[in-house]
């Protein structure tokens, strides 16, 4: 099972690491894209951004980074997060 943490964002309900290099993002929609070559560190600067705004921190750390390949999950795997 992958951990999911819920965060206070209006842009996220949940963001988990696996702890090696995988990032999983859950939206309010309930869609979840995973996101691989994402360090521990980068994770860190998510999970607890200088602004306090997880939202924006993940614009700016992870979609603004073009070379972090990303995919959305299947629906089963969406519910296994």
């Amino acid at each position: 099972m992958f951990p999911m943490n819920p965060v206070e964002s209006s842009r996220l309900k949940a963001i988990g690491h696996d702890g090696k290099d995988t990032l999983r993002i859950q939206f309010p929609t309930g869609a979840t894209y995973e996101y691989t070559g994402v360090s521990n560190d980068l994770y860190k600067q998510l999970s607890e951004p200088e602004d306090g705004s997880v939202g924006k921190a993940f614009n700016k750390l992870i979609l603004s980074n073009k070379e972090i390949p990303f995919k959305k999950l299947p629906a089963e795997d969406e519910t296994a997060a």
